[in-house]
């Protein structure tokens, strides 16, 4: 029933492009979810407020209510340590332009004088192209849309005008 037309072989280099295509998605998928889940909790707030200083996660939880108070520590170290390994804060998917531009200035606040704001995230093209990278931007697009109220994929254009609205 199956081809043996050679385009229909099986090729384990787009086993091994697709696995890591997918890996990506999901790595993506849980930093913006965990960026989220951490402001949402009040974790970026409270670590804002620190000014700096050195805080454990029990400090953190202590200052607000948790639903499991006895597994709050933990997941917070957790959140914060993925969040950490990461080192960027996502923000362009999964927020309404304003609310980006929101957190793109709180962070420009919180720069030392030459830091930089990175944003790692998927760049739709300006028109549909067939490439692995815009067919996985799209995709993510199509995902928002259905997902998150106002979330969606930028293109370079709109990612930079966000940031120049932020300063």
């Amino acid at each position: 029933m199956g081809s043996t037309s050679p385009s229909a072989s099986h090729d384990p280099t787009n086993d091994e492009e697709a696995c890591i295509h997918a890996m990506e998605l999901l790595n993506g998928f849980v930093a913006s979810m965990t960026v989220k889940a951490a402001i949402e909790l009040g974790l970026i707030d409270d670590l804002l407020a620190a000014g700096g200083l050195a805080v454990t996660p029990e400090e953190l939880v202590a200052a607000r209510p948790w639903p499991r108070p006895a597994e709050a520590a933990a997941a917070a170290d957790r959140m914060l340590r993925f969040l950490a390994s990461h080192g960027v804060v996502r923000c362009t998917t999964e927020w309404r332009d304003e609310e980006c531009v929101k957190i793109l200035k709180n962070c420009h606040r919180a720069l030392p004088a030459n830091g930089k704001v990175i944003v790692i995230e998927f760049v739709l093209p300006e028109s549909p192209e067939p490439t692995p990278a815009a067919k996985g931007a799209f995709t993510l697009d199509v995902v928002m849309l259905n997902r998150l109220a106002g979330a969606k994929e930028r293109t370079e254009r709109e990612i930079a005008d966000l940031a120049a609205e932020a300063g």
